[in-house]
């Protein structure tokens, strides 16, 4: 009967600590991994489109974050939101429920631009259904109506951010 209380006792002492450990990840776990250059190229094909960004302004924006970061590419400028899709650099601005944006733990974004020595950072656009153009306006989009046709990454000097969860339909809205 010792022994068997013992066992209980060590068994919910394992259960706690792995619990702590799932929820200081947030809700959907670790989202995003980084690549080299070259693995990015070869899964996720070629950049269609790309826009720098200061690097100092993406580490001033996630310092504002939960759990987790959305990027979004609207009328070819980045944003950078919280969970609710609210920018975290722009007064007054978020972006629409039906408007896609890209979800990177905080703590993923973090360690990628730890890594980055560069003083920007590369938003792209790859596309694993070439066919589709730019949208009919000419400017690049993250818009929900091309949200199959995206592939998100982020690119320092050598090593490329992917793996983002799509938001809709994963996020807090």
């Amino acid at each position: 009967m010792k022994k068997l209380f013992s066992f209980f006792i060590l068994f919910s002492f394992i259960l706690f600590i792995s619990s702590a450990s799932v929820n200081a990840q947030g809700k959907y776990g670790v989202v995003g991994k980084s690549f080299t250059k070259a693995e990015a190229n070869i899964l996720f094909g070629k950049v269609m489109g790309s826009i720098q960004v200061a690097k100092s302004d993406i580490e001033k924006a996630i310092e504002k974050a939960g759990d987790y970061v959305l990027f979004a590419i609207k009328d070819s400028r980045v944003y950078v939101l919280d969970e609710k899709k609210f920018s975290l650099t722009e007064k007054d601005f978020s972006l629409g429920k039906e408007e896609v944006a890209y979800m990177f733990s905080k703590e993923v974004v973090k360690g990628f631009l730890d890594r980055t020595n560069g003083k920007y950072v590369t938003f792209e656009l790859r596309y694993n259904s070439p066919k589709v153009k730019d949208p009919k306006s000419g400017q690049y989009s993250t818009s929900a109506v091309q949200a199959g046709e995206i592939i998100f990454t982020l690119s320092g000097e050598s090593e490329t951010l992917e793996m983002a969860l799509p938001c809709p339909p994963f996020c807090e809205l």
